[in-house]
């Protein structure tokens, strides 16, 4: 049974890891950033980060029905082999800082969790008009990552809570990096034809970036602020993200075809984005290579696709 199920799981993965292309890198980097931060969070604090993602993992499934359907009252045995591979970091964790106390706690709820009732809240997530209307990757990306996204905000509350700006540093370093996540659909050119020109078209792709960066980063950068990082510091991240995905968004065309050659260029970008919050000087680096780029998009979606 377990080996037909997770057969198919591979096969899944391999085929979403296919199509995602780049975008699996920063989710592998995204996944690595949570277990560091995880590292900053006192035991008591990982055994409610485990129990809110493994919760909240297990009331989303939408395959409850197929599984059953295929192996009957068994198929809870696979949703806990699937908590348990969720809970392998903190019990790696549990033994590295030796929390003897929470290791048997983790693994015995991992195996009770699959058992316990699912209740379909009938909650709908709202995503206009938070974000600009048409800016369907950033809508896509909250409706899928919100649970993760909460647990970050809930890292970032804990390690203001205990004086520990670092952890809230983190965890917002974490959702900039996961951001770039909402460019993962692949581009299709049609989608160009909704708009006039290519002047239009960057215009409107940067008031959707810079709303919807706002809007997902707003309760990370008031807990910087309150924690008591400088405001100056706190609208250089905004500024930083913002304009990282703005280039994000523009390699995503103009190098859709080579993705090896636009991870070469993403990585330096990251570095850049990531210094240009306390160096003026790599700050005004930032905002040139960040008009190149867009250059560099305005002209190829005007020769390629929308013939301004």
């Amino acid at each position: 049974m377990l080996k037909i199920y997770y057969s198919l799981r591979l096969k899944m993965a391999s085929r979403i890891c296919r199509d995602l292309g780049v975008v699996t890198l920063l989710v592998l980097a995204f996944l690595c950033l949570v277990v560091y931060g995880l590292c900053y969070i006192d035991a008591k604090y990982r055994l409610v980060a485990f129990v809110v993602i493994a919760f909240l993992m297990l009331q989303a499934r939408g395959d409850r029905m197929f599984l059953e359907s295929q192996f009957g009252k068994r198929y809870k045995w696979l949703l806990v082999s699937d908590t348990l591979i969720v809970a392998l970091p903190f019990v790696v964790l549990a033994i590295i800082y030796s929390d003897w106390l929470f290791l048997p706690i983790i693994i015995a709820l991992a195996i009770v969790f699959p058992f316990l009732p699912r209740y379909n809240s009938g909650i709908t997530i709202p995503s206009f008009p938070l974000f600009l209307k048409g800016s369907y990757e950033f809508q896509m990306f909250f409706r899928l990552a919100v649970i993760p996204w909460i647990v970050l905000l809930v890292m970032s509350v804990t390690g203001l809570i205990y004086d520990n700006i670092r952890i809230t540093e983190v965890a917002t370093g974490m959702i900039c990096l996961g951001l770039m996540g909402a460019f993962s659909t692949p581009p299709d050119k049609n989608w160009m034809l909704n708009y006039r020109s290519a002047l239009h078209f960057l215009k409107m792709k940067t008031e959707q970036i810079a709303v919807a960066s706002g809007v997902l980063l707003l309760p990370f950068l008031v807990l910087l602020l309150l924690g008591g990082v400088s405001w100056v510091s706190v609208v250089c991240v905004y500024l930083a993200e913002t304009i990282l995905l703005i280039e994000v968004e523009m390699l995503r065309f103009t190098m859709a075809d080579n993705q090896l050659m636009m991870i070469f260029v993403l990585v330096p970008l990251i570095f850049v984005a990531y210094f240009s919050i306390g160096i003026p000087y790599v700050f005004i680096l930032s905002v040139m290579l960040l008009a190149w780029i867009m250059f560099k998009g305005y002209s190829y979606i005007s020769n390629v696709v929308i013939n301004d």
